[in-house]
């Protein structure tokens, strides 16, 4: 039986601020069946539904598996306005069994309409799609917000927003959620800081947590103490006049070193 292999971050070519980029890219499946997953948001006017592109397969090692470019075009796919979607599955050539990890260039886009968007760009570079795994990304989305799908990335050419898109690096705010860039690279750039406040917090939880129980259980002691100076006060009082008179001394010692007990504890 094949073990599934295990995929590399994968790359993609991206001019910023186009209307359809690459936002995820994984080699997936065994040796003999390999696939590529990849997922693209659409902020064009019209629904995505066909897209041509090209790839350069890696190995392992990060050697290249063919020096020109492979073409590939997929359709019967449908990714709306303003949406992040999968184009579906392309079965890789047995040729490049050996393949790792692509790096991905957008060609030409098709929409509902029949019109087509050139998506190759002079001023491009090629980025890294780092992923996250679920944990992080829900992480992620509990700190920033539900449309958050990726750490802010600081390129040579762009600067990539928590919401996935790539803007142009002289564009201040994000092209598609608006959100300030200045800002955005700088709280949400890496996920170990988003792991420490989680680890703050739950230091916070776990001293607020004995807190609460140190008091019920200073509580309890104070009760049980009260408890007992009125049970040796209702016996004080039921012995007969003389008694008292010779135990009051005892009495009165005993109530005194309770009570500086509880003053120093």
């Amino acid at each position: 039986m094949e073990r599934k292999i295990i995929s590399l971050p994968c790359g993609a070519s991206v001019g910023g601020d186009s209307f359809v980029q690459v936002m995820a890219a994984e080699v997936s499946g065994i040796k003999s069946n390999l696939k590529l997953e990849m997922e693209v948001m659409n902020l064009h006017s019209r629904a995505l539904v066909a897209l041509d592109y090209e790839v350069v397969f890696y190995n392992s090692i990060l050697e290249k598996l063919n020096n020109d470019t492979y073409s590939i075009s997929q359709k019967d796919f449908f990714i709306p306005s303003g949406a992040i979607g999968n184009i579906g599955n392309f079965f890789i050539p047995g040729e490049f069994s050996d393949a790792r990890k692509v790096d991905i260039f957008l060609v030409r886009g098709f929409f509902e309409d029949g019109n087509a968007l050139d998506l190759k760009y002079e001023d491009s570079e090629i980025v890294v799609l780092e992923a996250l795994d679920s944990k992080q990304k829900n992480l992620l989305k509990d700190k920033v917000g539900e449309d958050a799908i990726s750490l802010a990335q600081n390129n040579d050419l762009s600067w990539r927003c928590v919401c996935g898109y790539f803007n142009d690096k002289n564009s201040n705010v994000c092209g598609n959620c608006e959100r300030n860039k200045t800002e955005v690279l700088e709280k949400y750039s890496s996920i170990d800081i988003f792991i420490q406040d989680d680890e703050k917090s739950d230091v916070i939880e776990e001293e607020i947590a004995d807190d609460f129980f140190e008091s019920d259980n200073e509580k309890e002691k104070s009760n049980q103490t009260e408890s007992k100076l009125k049970e040796i006060i209702q016996k004080f009082n039921s012995l007969e006049k003389k008694p008292k008179i010779l135990l009051s001394a005892s009495l009165v010692f005993l109530l005194m070193s309770i009570f500086i007990g509880l003053l120093f504890r």
